[in-house]
């Protein structure tokens, strides 16, 4: 009976040993989860909206929509872990509402070249950053909006460069303790390679913030959030809304609280008309 028992014993231990090997492997798989679709905007009934090619300064090349709006303001948008722009036509049209719009696929989505790592995508922000520069605007001219994993990459541009805004929608303080708390049976938490820990980087920004969450937000539970703004400033609004899920944008309740906030966004200082690069 011992015999049995160590046996069943071992090959228990082996199959867990296996299951972390394998899931510590294919950890990138299962962050990023890239399509290949690269469709043009007139495809998707987008009016009005460029494709650029963006060169990251390790010499990736990334697409990028820029849509032209009226008025000085940007949004930058940076959009979650999976599919590609192909599939945010909407969220462009969306966003559109609110002034130009510049969304990029990061590397390894879409058209983009490369494959997609924490360090990458933060060279992919900062790539989109210099572009709305290049395209004649102000710092306090662009909003950062970041859903779900571009939420962290949006917190980590607007800590190392000046906005006049950030909106973190479906936000999280760290992937780490995400997936510590999805993968509860594994030591995910020190073999992480894209831990994502945007806290500090939080308390770094001195822009307007918005952070939006719903209530039953299943991908990024609400505590995530509330351990994110907990050591925030008086320059941070957040936004509980009711039976929200991971999709808060899409939610008209969260719709409504971003065009309030933008409305309310204090203006930046007059400049020039920025145009088309």
């Amino acid at each position: 009976m011992i015999r049995v028992l160590t046996a069943i014993t071992g090959l228990l231990a082996l199959l867990y040993l296996a299951a972390t090997g394998v899931l510590y492997a294919r950890q990138r798989d299962i962050l990023f989860r890239p399509e290949p679709l690269d469709w043009p905007p007139e495809a998707l009934d987008l009016d009005g909206v460029a494709v650029h090619r963006i060169q990251t300064e390790d010499g990736e090349h990334l697409v990028a929509w820029y849509a032209r709006g009226t008025g000085r303001r940007l949004i930058l948008f940076l959009h979650g872990t999976g599919g590609s722009l192909t599939r945010r036509a909407e969220r462009i049209r969306q966003l559109s509402a609110f002034g130009s719009v510049l969304a990029i696929d990061y590397r390894g989505f879409g058209g983009s070249s490369g494959t997609p790592s924490e360090a990458g995508l933060g060279r992919d922000a900062e790539a989109a950053y210099r572009f709305a520069l290049g395209a004649g605007f102000a710092p306090g001219d662009i909003v950062v909006l970041g859903e779900s994993l571009g939420s962290g990459l949006a917190l980590r541009l607007a800590a190392r460069h000046p906005v006049g805004g950030v909106v973190l929608a479906a936000a999280y303080a760290s992937i780490r303790a995400v997936a510590a708390e999805r993968y509860w049976m594994f030591p995910v938490a020190w073999t992480l390679k894209d831990p994502f820990d945007v806290t500090p980087d939080l308390r770094r920004v001195v822009a307007p913030i918005l952070v939006l969450h719903g209530t039953d937000d299943r991908v990024v539970p609400l505590h995530h959030a509330e351990t994110l703004v907990g050591g925030a400033g008086p320059n941070l609004t957040f936004v509980r809304v009711p039976a929200g899920s991971h999709m808060i944008l899409s939610d008209p309740a969260g719709a409504e609280s971003l065009a309030l906030w933008l409305s309310r966004l204090p203006a930046a200082p007059p400049k020039a008309e920025a145009h088309s690069p």
